[in-house]
């Protein structure tokens, strides 16, 4: 490094490892938090997204993050808890601490919303926050309830099998180097340098998504993991009797046709709930989203649809729309239904059974907590509120007939 700058200009000295470390990296740190602050000052909220994890010595850590419309996620601040129970006292204590520095910081009532995972003392947790901020809105985070759908379906016995076979081939070709080797030369002959080549997964535990990349890889690389075992001298390099027993057990794998096609209906049914979950992790995402994408899963062909598989998939496919709806109760919140109602991409038609209803009385109750005043603004509110609804269902229609007009917004 030292001598390409003083080829391109020698009379230029470097920093030492010191001022690099020291000075120069305090003055860059300060200058990007006091350009981030500013740029939170001029937001009128901000929400605060908290989330726990364990770092490389399995110490327990608390990481804050602060969210605003049209910006990159900022990270605020991060606590080790060491040996303190994540109890709901504990946890409202510190997420009130940390609410307390940033408002302090870029202005006081800036904080909307907080969200958390969906265990159940974090949603205790809300409680004892909105005791004393009775304004905060409080969400569990839908891409962790997206996880914990994908682990219950993935406990359906007809999941599980497939997973459990795919896990054994995995695992059974990665931990062979002369396997692996060989598969991975397979992959190079028939791929280009440049084309992007798909490992074998292994599922990770708590990484719920992971069960389709682990399938879909096996999937994937069907012809490779066939290729490899067409060598006869496998059986000469396998010699002992657990060794040839498992030899024997993954080609008896790579020539079941059933589960080839167990495998495709696997990938096919939990497809959507993948797709949903990257909507939900994307940082452009909207509250108003968690609920349309809860509606895309109800409505999904993959679970409307009839099925080729071994088995009868009816009951699978009405299992996973049960699981979809239980998941769903539990996620969706008051804001969550109020943005749907409020965001114009959204249809109106969209809503559950009575569940319009219930979000312009949400929305009613949350107006009058945060600004209504007296009995003649709530009324103004209420009709703002219905004219802007009959406008979506206007909008809708005109659409749908291809007869498109924004007069309604005008």
């Amino acid at each position: 490094m030292k001598r390409l700058f003083g080829r391109l200009r020698p009379g230029f000295v470097l920093p030492s490892r010191r001022r690099l470390a020291g000075p120069l990296l305090d003055s860059v740190y300060e200058r990007e938090r006091n350009k981030t602050i500013g740029m939170l000052e001029a937001k009128p909220f901000v929400a605060l997204v908290t989330d726990g994890w364990a770092d490389p010595n399995n110490q327990s850590i608390v990481n804050f993050v602060l969210c605003t419309p049209y910006n990159s996620p900022v990270f605020w601040a991060s606590i080790a808890t060491g040996d303190n129970r994540h109890t709901a006292e504990y946890m409202a204590q510190q997420i009130e601490k940390v609410i307390t520095d940033i408002e302090a910081t870029i202005g006081a009532g800036k904080m909307s919303s907080i969200v958390t995972d969906n265990a159940s003392n974090m949603k205790a947790a809300w409680d004892l926050l909105k005791q004393n901020r009775s304004e905060l809105f409080c969400n569990g985070c839908g891409a962790h309830m997206l996880n914990l759908l994908i682990k219950d379906v993935f406990k359906i016995a007809f999941f599980a099998a497939v997973l459990e076979k795919a896990r054994f081939m995995a695992k059974y070709i990665r931990k062979r180097y002369v396997l692996l080797d060989r598969f991975r030369d397979k992959q190079k002959k028939v791929n280009s340098s440049k084309e992007r080549r798909r490992g074998l997964c292994i599922p990770v535990a708590t990484r719920w998504y992971s069960a389709e990349a682990c399938i879909r890889s096996i999937v994937e690389n069907k012809i490779f993991l066939q290729a490899v075992f067409e060598d006869e001298d496998l059986q000469k390099m396998f010699k002992t009797r657990e060794q040839k027993c498992k030899l024997q057990k993954a080609k008896d794998l790579l020539s079941d046709a059933s589960f080839w096609v167990d495998a495709g209906v696997v990938l096919q049914l939990i497809h959507p709930i993948n797709e949903a979950l990257a909507a939900f992790e994307s940082d452009l995402t909207w509250v108003s989203a968690v609920y349309d994408e809860f509606n895309k899963l109800e409505r999904n062909k993959a679970y409307v649809n009839e099925l080729d598989g071994s088995v009868n998939l009816r009951d699978i496919q009405r299992e996973i729309l049960e699981l979809i709806v239980s998941r769903r109760k539990l996620l969706v919140s008051p804001s969550m239904r109020i943005g749907y109602l409020l965001d114009h991409r959204m249809s109106p038609k969209g809503f559950a059974e009575n569940e319009q209803n219930t979000s312009i009385t949400e929305a009613f109750r949350i107006a009058r907590l945060h600004s209504i005043g007296d009995e003649n603004d709530v009324r103004a509110f209420r009709s703002e509120v219905t004219r802007f609804v009959r406008f979506k269902y206007e909008f809708a229609q005109t659409y749908n007939d291809g007869d498109v007009t924004l007069s309604p917004w005008e």
